[in-house]
């Protein structure tokens, strides 16, 4: 399973798809989407990547329940590296990012995490 993330100063977005090999070839469908729209309040693009990472690893996390797979290797794509980081070490975060690194990875505790390049 891959979940893509990403964030502009007007939305947010996640979506999943599933990546099998086939006696076709390889298959990569989409399973499932979500976008929102950013608060009209002004939230920093740091913040609205934490925020769009809880909501992929949900979304993730519900796609795997309704189709009862407990085992799957899991890959996460954003282009922040600052979220990225958050998520591979430990430090004495604010309250708001410790939270929404916590439910991360409570999630996925052992999901593979990777920067994508996603500006074009």
């Amino acid at each position: 399973m891959h979940v893509f993330v990403d964030v502009c100063k007007e939305a947010y977005a996640t979506c999943i798809f599933f990546r099998s090999n086939t006696s076709q070839g390889v298959k990569i469908p989409l399973i499932n989407a979500k976008a929102r729209v950013a608060p009209l309040k002004q939230v920093t693009i740091l913040r609205l990547e934490l925020m769009v990472g809880c909501i992929g690893a949900s979304l993730a996390h519900s796609v795997q329940e309704s189709l009862n797979i407990t085992e799957m290797e899991t890959v996460f794509c954003s282009d922040s590296m600052v979220a990225l980081y958050w998520l591979r070490e430990k430090g004495d975060w604010s309250v708001f990012v410790s939270n929404r690194i916590k439910e991360i990875k409570n999630l996925f505790p052992n999901s593979e995490r990777r920067h994508m390049n996603l500006e074009n």
